[in-house]
């Protein structure tokens, strides 16, 4: 390999001039984004994220619907009851809501550990997952609210309210996932 001329490379460089340019190669972030969502096996992994969030946010919706199938909201109890009963419903789905960085972090570790890309590139793929799979987990969580019977849904409810909120959650979920994939990749590579 030592008498490569330069017509052997596809690039038309030499040993010389190969070796320095793959020292250094500056990038645009958006590059690196274009490069991370296109590849096939990317998609597997927003695959996974939107399933993995999807099957908690049934797991944290079921329960209220099922509440309202066999126990009914209000009952006998008249309007305290009903009070109590929107009560299980507001706080499985905030609840949902507000462990889901903690599910992001689950899936950027996984991220992580599968690829063997730059630590940024790996991050950016564990946050795009994660938020894809955030939005699907609240509209999951909003139809299981809506089937549940309530009079009002606490999502719509808090949406209404404040629009920042889920704003700041996704934000949240992206850099939990960023940095759990990041760091995941970085230590499995080394």
């Amino acid at each position: 390999m030592d008498d490569q001329s330069p017509s052997d490379d596809p690039d038309g460089r030499t040993d010389a001039e190969s070796d320095s340019d793959d020292e250094w190669n500056p990038r645009l972030p958006s590059d690196v984004f274009a490069d991370t969502f296109l590849r096939a096996e990317n998609g597997r992994v927003i695959t996974f994220n939107v399933l993995l969030f999807a099957t908690i946010a049934i797991g944290f919706g079921v329960p209220p619907v099922l509440y309202n199938i066999f126990a009914g909201f209000g009952g006998s109890f008249g309007m305290e009851g009903e009070i109590e009963s929107l009560h299980i419903v507001v706080d499985a789905i905030g609840s949902a809501i507000l462990l889901a960085p903690v599910v992001a972090t689950l899936t950027g570790v996984l991220t992580g550990t599968q690829f063997d890309q730059s630590p940024s590139a790996v991050g950016t793929l564990g946050a795009i997952g994660a938020v894809a799979g955030f939005v699907v987990f609240c509209l999951l969580l909003f139809v299981l609210g809506s089937l549940s019977g309530m009079p009002s849904n606490p999502l719509l409810s808090a949406l209404a309210e404040d629009l920042f909120f889920p704003v700041t959650m996704i934000a949240g979920v992206a850099l939990a996932a960023f940095g759990a994939a990041a760091t995941a990749s970085a230590f499995s590579q080394g």
